[in-house]
């Protein structure tokens, strides 16, 4: 019941027998049980599960269905932007050099299908959100994809400028990134007397929490992506969805990438479009960028089932 497999095979030569036995990952919310008690491994060894860990995985998150590979049945591949798609092309052979050279014989739709942009040729929500021409955005209807920058004094809740960005996100993310006003900053280190020149913000620290919240925001709540920008102090980036790790302490503790995710289809996606890490880690990179800098750390809020990063 549990996909546990063992599967034996007897090679030619020796007459070896060889044992394949794959390990399925637990069912979300049920931990392993024997002999009425539940299981974790700790290095190499076999210990009953810490009461942590037990109470991590009883209250999992489950996903049952993955909105971003829904398919727009009355979405064409008119409906994508030429350019979203020709910087698409230039992005993915960045991330996948070994198909760099394959990649200039194939179409756009067969590029689309290799991205995990498309589905069998057929136009998705992932498509749209990345690729689609902003005349198209009706076609996400009555769901939002927008992100909204607004410019604010450091102690003012009164916007100076906005912009509200739409779709295609793969050129709306340059473009907010050139409205933010990163200017250069003279950092003088304890054990030097020569100062370092760098810019105020790192731009991973500004690329990862706007990547991170288009790719995990619930665009079932047709809600807004929002980017405060407070002058030479610091950037809000919000999304809406809870956090679906247990906590941020629980990401930086952990060497691997989180295995649940709210838009899988859309994470790939992004993955193959260089908008995101591909080995997972990019929260605590945040972290570090800012430490080496001797900058306060990121500061997370997951109140109201919304995710709120503020980087200072």
């Amino acid at each position: 019941s549990e996909k546990f497999e063992i599967e034996e095979l007897k090679s030619s030569d020796s007459g070896k027998i060889i044992w394949i036995i794959t390990i399925p990952k637990h069912s979300p919310r049920l931990p392993v049980y024997a002999h009425n008690r539940s299981w974790q491994r700790i290095g190499d060894s076999l210990v009953e599960m810490r009461q942590e860990r037990l109470i991590s995985i009883l209250n999992e998150p489950i996903i049952t269905e993955d909105w971003s590979a829904t398919i727009v049945p009355q979405a064409t591949i008119e409906d994508l932007d030429a350019n979203a798609i020709e910087k698409a092309r230039r992005e993915y052979a960045k991330r996948n050099p070994h198909k760099a050279e394959e990649l200039q014989a194939w179409d756009n739709a067969k590029f689309l299908d290799k991205a995990r942009l498309t589905i069998r040729g057929k136009i998705t929500y992932t498509s749209l959100i990345l690729l689609g021409r902003e005349e198209s955005e009706f076609l996400l209807n009555p769901f939002v994809a927008k992100i909204r920058w607004s410019l604010r004094n450091a102690n003012s809740i009164e916007n100076k400028d906005y912009e509200i960005l739409s779709i295609p996100f793969i050129l709306s993310v340059d473009k907010l990134y050139n409205k933010i006003r990163n200017v250069k900053y003279r950092l003088v280190r304890p054990e030097s007397l020569f100062p370092d020149e760098m810019l105020r913000y790192d731009m991973f620290n500004i690329r990862e929490p706007l990547n991170n919240a288009i790719a995990h925001q619930d665009y079932t709540k047709c809600a807004r992506i929002e980017v405060v920008e407070y002058e030479d102090d610091r950037l809000i980036f919000q999304n809406h969805g809870h956090f679906l790790p247990q906590s941020i302490e629980d990401v930086i503790k952990k060497d691997c990438p989180e295995s649940i995710y709210r838009n899988p289809f859309l994470v790939e996606a992004m993955r193959n479009l260089n908008m995101i890490e591909t080995e997972g880690g990019g929260i605590k990179k945040m972290f570090q960028k800012q430490s080496i800098r001797y900058f306060p750390l990121p500061e997370y809020n997951l109140d109201n089932n919304i995710v709120r990063v503020e980087i200072i």
